[in-house]
């Protein structure tokens, strides 16, 4: 319908029921009214973590649904949500895992999903269609001792072109540590270590813990406004978990 530019540049077009900025032949990935597809699968698993604390029911629609961002964490953690609810039972899951398997088979000689497939190539024994991976080797090939006390701060504006040499090192997990120093990577050890401890504390909050984790390995935007309200909800929900537990309890008594 339209086209305009996102902030960083990157072309965004108007669809008939979404944004979206990647387009192949006739598949696009869908963000909805967000800058990019992982942006819209992020809140979709942010949603999926809410409703798992809160002890809603049919979260694999959400989960199943989400697959439209054809993401590869939503994937992954889609696996994850049929492994973990159904542990008990073996052939519900071999069912599960045979109709992914159909449908892996189904796209995987389809040009235009290389995309998605190309992310699993490796080269030299490292993943080369990853750009996660790339991005800690461009982190690596930079880091120095000043850099890794106080982060690269100078390298915040997107028109310095001493940033722009050290490549893309924008949403992986030394990101914080890269922007931030010692500080940031010490924000990141904490909260990784509240969300462990959450998890060993209440058994059912294994699978939104897992989640958690999982985004925050991707996209570790702590410092980022919208993306840090939904990492520190998620928490704070977790935290009170027991006293959901117990008026959810109460409320089926009733």
């Amino acid at each position: 319908i339209l086209t305009f530019h996102n902030v960083d540049g990157r072309l965004n077009s108007l669809y008939l029921t979404s944004f979206s900025n990647f387009k192949i032949g006739n598949i696009i990935r869908p963000s909805f009214i967000y800058d990019e597809p992982g942006a819209f699968s992020f809140v979709i698993c942010f949603v999926v973590i809410l409703r798992e604390v809160l002890g809603r029911k049919y979260n694999w629609v959400y989960l199943l649904g989400g697959m439209i961002t054809l993401s590869l964490t939503q994937f992954i953690i889609l696996s994850l949500y049929i492994i973990v609810k159904n542990w008990k039972n073996i052939k519900q899951i071999l069912v599960l895992c045979f109709a992914l398997f159909g449908l892996i088979m189904f796209t995987y000689n389809n040009n235009e999903f290389d995309f998605f497939y190309n992310r699993f190539n490796t080269e030299n024994g490292t993943f080369s269609g990853d750009n996660r991976s790339m991005q800690i080797s461009n982190y690596l090939n930079v880091v120095n001792e000043n850099m890794f006390l106080l982060g690269d701060y100078k390298c915040h504006d997107n028109i310095n072109q001493r940033c722009e040499s050290h490549g893309d090192i924008s949403s992986s997990i030394v990101t914080p540590i890269y922007k931030g120093g010692i500080l940031q990577l010490l924000l990141q050890i904490i909260t990784h270590a509240i969300i462990f401890w959450l998890a060993l504390r209440e058994r059912k909050l294994i699978f939104p813990a897992l989640v958690l984790t999982i985004l925050l390995l991707q996209r570790p935007f702590f410092d980022v406004v919208g993306y840090s309200v939904m990492i520190y909800y998620s928490i704070f929900l977790m935290f009170n978990f027991k006293v959901f537990k117990d008026d959810y309890y109460h409320s089926r008594k009733k």
